[in-house]
C-alpha cells in the first residue's frame, strides 16, 4: 500500500469513497455532473477534491486495493458489507 494512495483515499474519505462510488467510477459523468450528485453538504471545492482524487484511483487502477483497505479499516459494519460487495463484483 503507498502512502500515494493512503493520501488520495483520506481525501476522499473512506466511508465517502464506498457510499458514492459508482458516481466516482462513473466514466460517462463529468465533474460537474459527478458534484450535482454528491451531497450538498459538501463545498463546491471539497467535492471536486474527493472526485480529482478519486478519477487518479480508477486512472491507475486501485480501487481494488482501495477497496481493500477499506475492508480493513475501523468502519461502519454497513460500509465494510457495500466495500466487500464492490470488490467481489468489481470487473
Amino acid at each position: 500500500m503507498s502512502a500515494d494512495l493512503m493520501r488520495l483515499l483520506n481525501s476522499i474519505g473512506k466511508s465517502v469513497f464506498v457510499e458514492y462510488y459508482d458516481i466516482f467510477s462513473s466514466s460517462k459523468l463529468s465533474t460537474d455532473e459527478k458534484i450535482e450528485k454528491l451531497p450538498r453538504e459538501y463545498s463546491i471545492n471539497g467535492s471536486r477534491t474527493r472526485i480529482n482524487c478519486a478519477n487518479r484511483i480508477f486512472e491507475r487502477g486501485l480501487e481494488k486495493d482501495t477497496l481493500r483497505i477499506v475492508i480493513q479499516a475501523r468502519v461502519d459494519d454497513h460500509i465494510k458489507a457495500k466495500a466487500t460487495y464492490l470488490l467481489q463484483n468489481a470487473k
